[in-house]
């Protein structure tokens, strides 16, 4: 909630990339860190630093979940948005889909060392993506911001400008 409320500050000041990709970092991290406590032996301090490994996983969703209607909105026109929103809830969906089977199926067979351990490696896996597939100077991100102040968005590939 914290992270939530003090995202359009936050935003403004550094923008979508850093602060998404911030949190794309920050999951692995705090994943690993757990994976690391459910494989040593339980003592009298493993709840606090869950407790704390927990709250860091939720401000590092938070980060990611926050911006992207934005983001959404930034990549599309208003005849494209639909199409933008439906493909992003099906593909959120999807990852569903793998992770929470996985979650099940290892935690019941392996306990929840491994399963924490499998899921750290799909969020790896993610963070690896998301840095990869968007670049620091996006020319898209560029056109956007150079529409700001016009009434108008970008064009989508392939159709015409409305210029």
């Amino acid at each position: 909630m914290v992270v939530a409320l003090s995202a359009p500050r936050l935003l403004e000041r550094v923008g979508d990339r850093t602060v998404m990709l911030t949190g794309a970092a920050l999951l692995p991290a705090a994943l690993a860190g757990a994976t690391a406590l459910l494989f040593l032996p339980a003592g009298n301090g493993t709840w606090w630093w869950l407790l704390g490994l927990w709250f860091l996983l939720g401000a590092g969703n938070s980060t990611i979940l926050t911006p992207s209607a934005r983001l959404l909105r930034q990549a599309s026109t208003e005849e494209t948005r639909p199409y933008v929103f439906t493909a992003q809830f099906s593909l959120s969906h999807a990852c569903y889909i793998v992770s929470y089977p996985l979650a099940g199926i290892v935690g019941a067979a392996a306990g929840l060392g491994p399963t924490s351990l499998a899921l750290t490696i799909l969020a790896i896996m993610g963070a690896v993506g998301a840095f990869l597939s968007w670049p620091r100077h996006d020319a898209r991100a560029t056109a956007t911001k150079s529409l700001e102040h016009g009434d108008e968005q970008p064009a989508a590939p392939g159709s015409q400008s409305r210029r």
